[in-house]
């Protein structure tokens, strides 16, 4: 039995997916990609745009980490000053752009339960472009869990 003819909107919308998916990702470093696509949440104490001369400090790391024959950055700076918003800004910028193997070591494994409960969770709840790539929290696989996250996603 032959399948049912396509429908003009279901031909209409596998354009639409081809050319999306012949579109290349953006081109934007770090910080282009922070002012662009990323959204403060309302647990931080500057919710909403992220604008990176708020936190001028951090804007040479996280261009640094675009920069070619870059390997590593390390970072010494005092406590609440620049270093978390390097790193969210950092992993969103990749999963969204130039989705790669990310991994984050934290000192102990109650560390990385708070960062991803308390930074990367809101992260990815309140920036469209990552909610989008990740889902609703409630809707996401069952083997997911705070410091283990599974994407599934073709690039």
């Amino acid at each position: 039995m032959s399948p049912p003819p396509a429908s003009s909107a279901d031909t209409a919308s596998l354009r639409s997916a081809w050319r999306r998916g012949l579109t290349p990702p953006p081109d934007l470093d770090v910080v282009q990609w922070a002012e662009r696509y990323r959204r403060l949440s309302k647990e931080s104490s500057n919710g909403g745009r992220f604008i990176a001369s708020r936190v001028e400090v951090a804007r040479g790391p996280m261009l640094w980490a675009t920069e070619p024959g870059v390997s590593k950055i390390t970072l010494m700076a005092c406590t609440q000053l620049l270093k978390t918003t390097c790193i969210e800004n950092i992993a969103g910028r990749f999963i969204h752009v130039e989705p790669c193997p990310i991994l984050g070591v934290f000192p102990k494994d109650d560390a990385a339960e708070t960062f991803s409960k308390d930074r990367l969770a809101p992260m990815i709840r309140d920036t469209r472009v990552l909610r989008d790539l990740f889902g609703d929290a409630k809707s996401r696989d069952s083997g997911a869990t705070l410091t283990h996250t599974l994407i599934v996603q073709d690039w």
